[in-house]
């Protein structure tokens, strides 16, 4: 008994301990002023903390600029608002108590500052650019909480959206449809990592498609991705592990990554089916960069690195036209990347009702590489890559895009381009009020000795939404769109956000010197979008009729699209 009496008071002293020492942990987190002592600077009676938009009108960061940042205090909010009554019931109210919340270290080792530093209201901004990014979060924002002792308290406020989804998936697009199962969690226990399972057919194959991601691995900068896809016509495996440029002042980064891919190329024309073969992709890389970090608001970066591509042919039972030769090629390589620090936020462009934070500076990347026969190639070639991006932002009404990128190999045995590639993307976008824009995109490519897996077609982000993918293809294209988008102010359930579209597309695609160029073609139609408010962020549902203009007796009388992209 006696024995027993000991332990038990050992053991009450523990707890009293434990709560003694939490205790403390609080009151040292809380800091060593009372809230007396401080001037309270956000009101939760004026500006909701689920009200994002109004949190950075009502609060300005730049009235503090310089002073040093005190305490910073973490709130990750629920998926639904329990303030507002077309939220507040039954079945929503249980979705948040089963939702697990975005943990605060998740959020806390993302910023880029620290108490004790100053206030610098560009490094709070691209923090919450960071957070923005991630897609278990729908918005962000930073802002002042209050004033002690001359340091400034933050804020950092996050919504979470729903991230457990067992579903079915549906989409159609060029006369055939795609049905699968899925299971997938991109915020699985608050730790901000991604686990899917899924499984996917439609009438040319069949796959079952694992996959893991992190873009803080253990709660540091790494970033990793692991995917294994188990397909009827082959398999996929991807793995890449990398600790990035996570921030413009980033000083290295260095990473490596793999990705084999097998499957059935199926070639088409004017949506026939002309060509078929076996195609195994291997891609393996290496990198390592250096930066100086910001400088005038540029940050430049360097990188080195080695890469080996491999693409391997073979003919299946649909062959009917020989395959593509195999291209295999070894090769060092060192690329420049030059990022100008110059964003804004929109609202209403690729999404609705979402905070977009758009780059409005000018960003160029440029790579090259060298396979000669001392790295084991049977042919020497130079590869190289480059990408250019800039915006221009007019008044309150006008935002006009200007893109280009350049791809491709040059065969120093045969002194010519092989595969190559060099395009232009432009768009400009009237901003007539908050829920109308016009939208006018042109996009072009011309390519150079391009074999037959590289050829170009109209489909994918080229797609002209009245013809079948695949339906012209050559080394040349273009395609051109207007559209008249409206985004609804509807929120249907709270869940579901609406968008309407009418447009009109015209592109070509041919090759250069054929005297029998297809023509081009021409398409008029009408599109709803649908975007999930609560879940999937950076997800459009499409839903577009179009009506083909010519060429009407070698296609149907329209064409109905269903697919998910990225982008209204």
């Amino acid at each position: 008994m006696g024995v027993n009496r000991k332990l038990r008071t050992l053991g009450v002293s523990l707890c009293w301990l434990a709560a003694l020492c939490s205790a403390l942990a609080v009151a040292q987190e809380k800091g060593d002023h009372s809230d007396a002592d401080c001037e309270p600077i956000y009101d939760a009676e004026k500006t909701s903390k689920f009200d994002f938009v109004g949190l950075s009108g009502a609060y300005s960061l730049d009235d503090y600029a310089g002073a040093e940042i005190g305490q910073i205090w973490v709130e990750p909010l629920p998926v639904f608002d329990e303030s507002d009554p077309d939220e507040n019931n039954f079945l929503y109210r249980l979705l948040n108590k089963i939702h697990i919340l975005t943990r605060t270290d998740v959020v806390s080792g993302q910023l880029l500052f620290k108490s004790g530093d100053r206030l610098d209201v560009d490094t709070l901004r691209e923090s919450e650019r960071i957070l923005r990014k991630n897609s278990y979060l729908i918005d962000a924002r930073i802002v002042p909480l209050r004033q002690c002792d001359g340091k400034i308290d933050l804020l950092v406020v996050t919504r979470d959206i729903w991230t457990l989804e067992p579903g079915v998936k549906f989409s159609h697009s060029d006369g055939a449809s795609k049905v699968g199962l899925e299971l997938s969690d991109n915020n699985i226990f608050g730790t901000g990592n991604q686990v899917s399972v899924a499984y996917n057919k439609d009438d040319d194959r069949s796959s079952v498609d694992y996959m893991f991601g992190s873009n803080h691995l253990f709660g540091t900068r790494l970033k990793t991705q692991v995917q294994y896809g188990d397909t009827s016509d082959g398999e996929t495996k991807l793995f890449s592990l990398e600790r990035p440029f996570y921030a413009l002042d980033s000083r290295w980064a260095a990473g490596g990554d793999l990705h084999e891919d097998s499957v059935v190329d199926k070639i088409k024309d004017e949506g026939d089916e002309v060509n078929a073969y076996r195609h195994e992709s291997n891609l393996y890389n290496l990198y390592f960069g250096l930066s100086d970090g910001l400088r005038r608001d540029f940050a430049n970066r360097w990188y080195v690195g080695i890469t080996r591509e491999e693409d391997n042919f073979s003919a299946v039972d649909a062959t009917r036209s020989g395959t593509p030769q195999d291209r295999a090629l070894t090769y060092p390589w060192v690329a420049y990347e030059r990022v100008e620090n110059l964003f804004a936020t929109y609202r209403n462009l690729d999404f609705i009702e979402t905070t977009e934070d758009v780059s409005l500076g000018k960003n160029i990347y440029v790579k090259l590489g060298y396979g000669g026969d001392f790295l084991g190639n049977d042919r020497t070639q130079w590869r190289f890559n480059g990408q250019y991006s800039d915006a221009y932002s007019f008044g309150e009404h006008h935002l006009f895009f200007v893109g280009a990128h350049l791809d491709g190999y040059w065969d120093t045995e045969d002194s010519r381009l092989e595969n190559s590639l060099i395009g232009a993307d432009l768009s400009y976008v009237h901003l007539t009020d908050d829920q109308h824009r016009w939208f006018f995109g042109f996009k072009a490519d011309l390519g150079d000795n391009l074999d037959q897996d590289k050829e170009l077609t109209l489909d994918d982000e080229f797609g002209l939404r009245g013809y079948p993918g695949g339906f012209e293809r050559g080394d040349r294209r273009f395609l051109a769109s207007i559209e008249r988008r409206f985004y609804s102010t509807t929120h249907v359930f709270n869940l579901f956000r609406l968008g309407n579209v009418a447009f009109i597309d015209m592109g070509r695609a041919w090759e250069s010197g054929d005297s029998e160029a297809p023509p081009v073609l021409f398409d008029i139609g009408l599109g709803m979008r649908l975007i999930s408010s609560k879940a999937r962020t950076g997800n459009v549902i499409h839903l577009d009729f179009a009506i083909p203009i010519n060429e009407r007796n070698k296609v149907d009388a329209f064409q109905w699209t269903l697919k998910v992209y990225d982008s209204f």
